[in-house]
């Protein structure tokens, strides 16, 4: 009789090893997740808010030198102010008395424009409708937080930048936000150009007498 060897049989796995994760796997793998989660969303929320930013402000540099391109090309003087904290509009100012043009014209750039004084709004800011608009833009979720005017030829401090015949206006910066991001768009009055900053220049906190709290950019 043949002797015949028996081999052990293929251990079975046992039950735990079949059932795949434990529990303590699992929660420590969601543990990862939330904390990887923490970390990014913070992150990708602060630079979708600084992209929105700067989108704006290129927005609003392109209304300025639109504006002002429209004024070198005889459009007439306008007004650009923000009725709200969300939009950027520009008017039309009343027109001038003939004593008034007479005894303000000045001259810039080798044009002959009228004085600050007669460049006066159909109404304030807070209280300006559609109707006295000629041209609004919407900012989405971004907000004007301030808007620093400085007359070009007097220094003045005002509320609203005006655009004067052949282009020249006011100097004037706009603050602009959304969440901790931050953008800015200065306004050279002799050029009427207008120019995008992401990081505010000292020179220009310290000519609009801009607070600190206001030149820092959130990321």
């Amino acid at each position: 009789m043949t002797s015949r060897t028996i081999k052990n049989p293929r251990p079975r796995p046992s039950d735990a090893s079949r059932s795949g994760f434990t529990l303590v796997e699992t929660l420590a793998v969601l543990a990862i997740v939330a904390l990887a989660a923490a970390i990014a969303v913070p992150v990708f929320s602060a630079m979708t808010s600084a992209s929105a930013v700067h989108s704006a402000a290129g927005k609003v540099a392109n209304f300025v030198n639109k504006r002002a391109a429209l004024a070198r090309s005889g459009g007439g003087p306008c007004e650009i102010l923000a009725p709200q904290a969300s939009r950027i509009a520009a008017r039309t100012p009343e027109e001038a008395s003939p004593e008034a043009a007479g005894e303000g014209a000045k001259t810039i750039l080798g044009q002959s424009v009228l004085d600050v004084r007669s460049m006066t709004a159909k109404a304030s800011p807070e209280a300006a409708g559609d109707e006295d608009f000629t041209e609004v833009m919407d900012l989405g979720d971004v907000t004007v937080d301030t808007l620093y005017v400085k007359a070009s030829a007097t220094g003045e401090v005002k509320d609203t930048l005006s655009v004067w015949p052949g282009g020249a206006c006011d100097d004037a910066l706009f603050v602009l936000s959304r969440g901790d991001a931050k953008a800015y768009v200065n306004v050279r009055g002799l050029t009427g150009r207008a120019r995008v900053y992401d990081v505010l220049p000292s020179y220009l906190a310290g000519f609009f007498g801009v607070p600190v709290d206001e030149t820092a950019r959130g990321m």
